[in-house]
């Protein structure tokens, strides 16, 4: 077996460790997996156990009993890399330039651009890359959970001026189509929030420890609902079925226009919703509450001054 054979095999040897329960697999699964023999499978976990944070010194550990084989060490971990989909073309563009096997190019290039053709039109998908932002903090955040570290996040809301300091324990990551969000528990206000992850400029690692809080962890959708405003939107019939807002509660035809819908949802910042509306060069409006009807007349208007 040739040298970049073995370090395929040993690669998904990884791969299937690091997404196993306790990162432990049956030996017997392993093998029929790698279509290996008892000594390529021993010489497979040989192979991962020179891996090395170089960093921090941590070491990759792969052990083989009769049982099982079992993935120990930090270094091993496999924390996914989240690109936006410029970051994917550029970095698909650039895989003909390397010096690696063209089978795995075309693997790699096939997980960040991923396309399920039906005809002359290719439906775009991205495995690897996605239109959700993570922001520049995702990875010291994934990490920041994992180790469960208290945080000090730089962070704007979308009504606030400029950003702010708060002190969180994180929790877990969400995504909804439009955003990905730091589930958190700030520390000073006592309560579960949500923080968009591109709003947040800055992650600070402290030298605390999270401590156990009572999650409630609802999606954006009942976060909303719980703290939110209701607003109700008008929105033709066929741009309110591409509406993809967290805080959507219901919509209806309006009673006296078939061809406009109107859309409950709940939001958490006005500012927000008043810049989708005018972002949407009339295409909706904001029927209720009056009183926020008011509010955004007076900030377009603001806005011209």
């Amino acid at each position: 077996m040739s040298h970049d054979d073995r370090v395929a095999n040993g690669l998904l040897l990884l791969e299937a460790l690091a997404a196993a329960p306790g990162m432990r697999v049956p030996r017997d699964r392993a093998q029929a997996l790698l279509g290996c023999s008892d000594a390529e499978l021993e010489s497979y976990a040989a192979l991962l156990s020179t891996l090395a944070d170089r960093e921090g010194g941590g070491r990759a550990i792969v052990t083989v009993d009769d049982r099982e084989v079992a993935l120990q060490g930090d270094a091993a971990a496999l924390r996914p890399v989240r690109l936006d989909l410029g970051e994917s073309l550029a970095l698909a563009h650039v895989l003909g330039a390397l010096s690696i096997d063209p089978a795995v190019a075309a693997r790699v290039a096939e997980a960040l651009l991923h396309r399920d053709r039906t005809g002359d039109d290719a439906a775009f998908e991205p495995l690897i890359a996605t239109t959700t932002s993570y922001g520049a903090c995702y990875q010291v955040l994934s990490e920041a959970i994992e180790d469960g570290a208290r945080c000090r996040i730089t962070y704007r809301a979308h009504d606030e001026a400029a950003p702010a300091p708060r002190l969180v324990d994180p929790y877990r990551i969400a995504a909804t189509p439009e955003a990905a969000y730091l589930i958190a528990w700030n520390v000073e206000k006592d309560a579960e929030r949500r923080y968009r992850l591109d709003r947040i400029e800055r992650v600070e690692l402290t030298d605390d420890s999270v401590v156990p809080h009572a999650w409630r962890a609802a999606s954006p959708a009942t976060s909303l609902g719980a703290q939110g405003t209701l607003a109700t939107v008008a929105y033709t019939a066929d741009c309110a079925a591409q509406l993809t807002w967290a805080g959507i509660a219901g919509a209806r035809p309006a009673p006296d226009d078939p061809e406009t819908t109107l859309v409950d949802v709940y939001v958490g910042s006005e500012r927000w919703l008043f810049d989708e509306v005018l972002a949407s060069a009339g295409a909706m409006r904001i029927t209720a509450p009056d009183d926020m009807v008011r509010r955004f007349v007076s900030y377009a208007k603001g806005l011209r001054a």
